[in-house]
């Protein structure tokens, strides 16, 4: 079975490590694909790869292969999910002035159910906006606070991981995730939030080992936070 989040869980290993062999593989993927139009490219909810891959080598058929799954999005030749909005956000920012930020603010606000994935995929969007636009920044930001206060802390919190379910594609996980992410984000805080976080990587600490796309971002995330308070601590001790 594809693993869809393979690629975004190696950017945020190489992120998260700057091991090489992390961006190698991105690398090797895209280009197994295709990059032209007759080829198998990308759908949205990965393509954020072609922009890595772009800031990585230079290389203008990156850039292409970007420009041509965005304009499927735009021109609804391909439906804009939820998964697809961090690269939407992403290319919007790089290349088209932000002048999509108004319709990304948009759909999710009107989302009236939300899962831990949904969620994953709302601080994966924000993390690719400018706050140059702050109002709509802003507003994203407000809206995940929200969604945490509604529930979906309480889910991670309470999070009892039965060995029949122990697997990472499941809501908890997702939401594990977002809130780590988010704290490492400075959109909630670390010192409340943060021991949630961590109790979903511990429960799901074995199936990451695996290194299937979400146990990849899950530890990636892991790793990005306790950096951030290894240097918090040093600051401390002055």
């Amino acid at each position: 079975m594809e693993d869809i989040y393979e690629l975004s869980g190696l950017m945020q290993m190489y992120q998260a490590t700057g091991a090489a062999g992390y961006g190698d593989r991105v690398l090797e993927r895209i280009n197994r694909t295709g990059l032209s139009a007759g080829g198998n490219l990308l759908s949205g909810r990965e393509a954020g790869a072609y922009l890595f891959a772009l800031r990585q080598t230079g290389k203008r058929e990156y850039r292409n292969a970007a420009d041509l799954v965005f304009n499927r999005l735009v021109s609804g030749e391909e439906v804009i999910s939820e998964t697809a909005m961090p690269f939407y956000a992403e290319y919007d920012t790089l290349f088209n002035k932000k002048a999509h930020y108004g319709e990304i603010a948009a759909y999710f606000e009107r989302k009236e159910a939300w899962s831990g994935q949904a969620a994953a995929a709302l601080i994966d969007t924000i993390d690719q906006m400018s706050m140059e636009i702050y109002e709509y920044y802003r507003a994203l930001c407000d809206l995940f606070k929200q969604v945490v206060r509604q529930g979906m802390l309480a889910e991670v919190q309470n999070t009892e991981v039965q060995s029949a379910e122990a697997h990472l594609n499941n809501g908890k996980a997702w939401s594990g995730y977002a809130v780590l992410k988010a704290c490492n984000m400075g959109i909630l805080n670390r010192e409340k939030y943060g021991e949630a976080g961590l109790r979903v990587w511990r429960c799901f600490k074995v199936q990451q080992e695996q290194e299937d796309g979400l146990g990849n971002m899950l530890k990636a995330q892991y790793l990005v936070f306790e950096k951030d308070r290894e240097k918090w601590s040093v600051d401390m001790r002055g």
